[in-house]
């Protein structure tokens, strides 16, 4: 059997789709790069956002009438598997669908003769952690999933549940093992990288300190997204940690809105000035920290003056990179069932939004540009790709380097999205 992966979303997704792979292999299965030359086929979704999930569907649809004419069995997993099983099953009557928590019922497809349904959120033991990693100097190691929040526009409790993590020892034994394959950065992920360790009495800090003091060799960390009120808690710790050079400079903090009363309709449990505080720390202790946010525009009850308090915030802030969403309603959530803004003014705000933010990183970017810095060669393809120590990327223009080099590299032009630059 051959079977093809087509994975949507986040690094956790990217993530549980490399412990697909080992499981499959584990079962005989050769992992194809060509849809045409699989006899399984096995897409993993995400539901974060409706534009996402209708193009998912288009893609179930698509792939349900091939399979009809040739066949081959196709597996739904993810995130829509737990949300929507239902629709997909109407779109795709005999695929089988196995939610996030049962990924290890992925090999009884093979002998299967009828349909495998498992789309029941419940709690789980998560044990199994990726042996393969997306390109030889890259690996992604899932340490969580599930999550502390109740944000009223998310649907990631509804679909993952509470927070389960990773035991530390496995953590620390997979970080170790892609190390010594050559791994150069090392992605830890989860939904949220903040609430690791709750369900274990253990913390972050901790994990992280066992993997720094026990995993030796020329490696960086790219920690994932955290949330704002749980890394508070720890932050004199968190803070101590990205003092170590083999940590990447780089913080993924989701401000959501800069209203205080649009956080609130979120179920958010920070406010601006918490948040501002915690970058402010940071950016005190790391001058050219690679600072990353999330911004909902059009978020039920968001009117012109919280807006333009979003606007506001994000000038004082001054982020690297800011990831705008217009907000879509999810199902079984409580914002979706409020009065909603309208579409156009949703776009409107997006529109200025980006202008805004692309001004920002630009201006950040050039700040760099006639200073060298370390940084890390990522990809070597067509052009060269390295990453700095704090995360920024920038394309190689020309010099001697190779796969997974760690060396200086001569910035010498900015983007709003990246760097370019001499190894």
């Amino acid at each position: 059997m051959k079977a093809y992966i087509e994975t949507y979303g986040c690094w956790l997704n990217k993530a549980e789709s490399l412990i697909i792979e080992d499981l499959l292999e584990r079962e005989g299965v050769e992992i194809v790069s060509s849809i045409e030359e699989a006899n399984l086929i096995i897409i993993n979704t995400c539901a974060v956002r409706r534009e996402t999930e209708e193009k998912i569907f288009k893609r179930i649809e698509e792939l349900e009438g091939l399979r009809s004419r040739y066949g081959f069995k196709l597996v739904i997993t993810g995130c829509l598997a737990n949300l929507r099983p239902y629709t997909i099953s109407l779109k795709a009557p005999e695929a089988h669908i196995i939610g996030p928590q049962s990924l290890e019922r992925i090999g009884e497809v093979i002998r299967a003769e009828g349909r495998i349904v498992d789309a029941i959120l419940k709690p789980t033991e998560r044990n199994i952690l990726p042996c393969r990693s997306p390109s030889p100097v890259v690996h992604i190691v899932p340490i969580a999933t599930g999550c502390l929040g109740r944000c009223t526009f998310c649907v990631g409790p509804i679909v993952r549940g509470g927070v389960r993590s990773y035991p530390p020892e496995a953590i620390v034994r997979n970080v170790k093992e892609a190390v010594t394959r050559g791994a150069k950065i090392v992605v830890l992920t989860a939904q949220d990288l903040a609430s690791y360790g709750r369900d274990r009495g253990t913390n972050l800090v901790n994990l992280l300190e066992e993997i720094l003091s026990k995993v030796e060799g020329g490696y960086f960390l790219r920690l994932g997204m955290m949330e704002p009120s749980l890394l508070k808690e720890f932050l004199d710790g968190i803070i101590e940690i990205y003092g170590d050079n083999r940590v990447f400079k780089y913080l993924h903090l989701p401000l959501q809105s800069g209203s205080d009363r649009v956080l609130k309709l979120m179920g958010r449990r920070y406010t601006f000035s918490t948040f501002y505080e915690i970058v402010k720390e940071f950016r005190r202790k790391f001058k050219e920290l690679n600072f990353v946010t999330d911004i909902i525009v059009g978020f039920p009850g968001e009117e012109n003056e919280e807006f333009e308090e979003t606007i506001n915030a994000l000038r004082c802030l001054e982020p690297d990179k800011v990831h705008v969403a217009r907000y879509t309603p999810r199902p079984f959530t409580e914002a979706s069932l409020a009065p909603q803004v309208p579409e156009v003014e949703k776009k409107k705000r997006s529109k200025l939004l980006s202008k805004l933010v692309s001004e920002i990183a630009f201006s950040r970017n050039k700040k760099l540009v006639g200073t060298s810095r370390i940084g890390v060669v990522e990809e070597v393809r067509d052009k060269g790709i390295a990453r700095l120590y704090n995360y920024k990327k920038v394309i190689l223009l020309g010099g001697k380097y190779g796969l997974g080099d760690i060396k200086p590299i001569k910035i010498a032009k900015a983007t709003p999205i990246d760097l370019r630059g001499y190894a």
